[in-house]
């Protein structure tokens, strides 16, 4: 099945990211929600919606693999989905206007970005697809390049609602158990993910859309100085392994390279 397979690929299930605060948490309460969820728990909000609400379903998938915002999705087009080069465009934004009525305009950083996307990914985006032509042909529509992907209106033209999609994503986490479980939390599994992996914060920055890098650097402070611990040089006068010079300690090669 897809959706198994794109959770254990990407989320890396039984051993992936957790889920941690928004933006606007302050690092220690970003510490306190470290635990909140893991992949097991994407893919058990994924199978619940799976049949019941596909649209839902789809927007917590491309959420958790592609770490865009709620806006971000809901902007994005199917004329954004580039098969041949494999990369997914952000170019536009949902928004509310004023009267409350739903409206398209730039991303929070007023920038666009291309992201690369796997085969696990398009094979999300086929799948949905396919779901979405048929709910189309009940109202005699064919959808182009300029359909919305993720959007509760068969014929595409308008986006899904912002509030639609927090709302519902409430309720489904209320019911499975998960009430501490936020929407904005799948982006940040992308990027303590990528974060723990070693991807260096210039391309994780790019990937999330934010403006510079020492945005990244300080919401996800702690993740970095979590993963940079093990990394540390050896103490002056300590040898890899923490022997010092002189020790019995085991039989360690020095830092420094042979040969000049």
């Amino acid at each position: 099945m897809i959706i198994s397979s794109a959770l254990t690929q990407a989320c890396k299930l039984g051993n992936g990211p957790t889920l941690g605060g928004t933006v606007g948490d302050t690092p220690i309460d970003r510490a306190a929600r470290a635990d909140v969820a893991d992949a097991r728990t994407i893919a058990e909000l994924v199978g619940m919606t799976r049949e019941s609400d596909t649209v839902l379903s789809a927007v917590i998938m491309l959420a958790a693999l592609t770490g865009c915002r709620r806006d971000e999705l809901c902007g994005l087009k199917w004329g954004d989905v580039d098969r041949d080069r494999m990369v997914l465009h952000v170019r536009r934004a949902a928004k509310r206007a004023d009267g409350g009525e739903k409206m398209i305009g730039p991303t929070k950083t007023h920038a666009t970005r291309k992201l690369s996307i796997n085969d696990v990914t398009l094979s999300v985006l086929d799948e949905y697809r396919a779901r979405a032509t048929e709910w189309a042909k009940g109202t005699d529509v064919l959808i182009g390049v300029d359909g919305f992907v993720l959007t509760w209106d068969p014929s595409a033209t308008t986006p899904a609602n912002l509030d639609v999609i927090t709302t519902k994503f409430a309720r489904l986490t209320d019911k499975a158990g998960f009430p501490q479980v936020r929407f904005h939390d799948l982006r940040h599994a992308v990027a303590t993910t990528l974060l723990a992996e070693g991807t260096d914060v210039a391309t994780v920055a790019m990937r999330l859309g934010h403006a510079s890098p020492v945005t990244t650097m300080r919401v996800y402070a702690q993740v970095l100085e979590a993963h940079d611990r093990p990394a540390r040089l050896p103490a002056l006068g300590e040898k890899p392994g923490g022997a010092r010079h002189g020790s019995r300690g085991p039989s360690v090669d020095r830092l420094e390279p042979k040969g000049g």
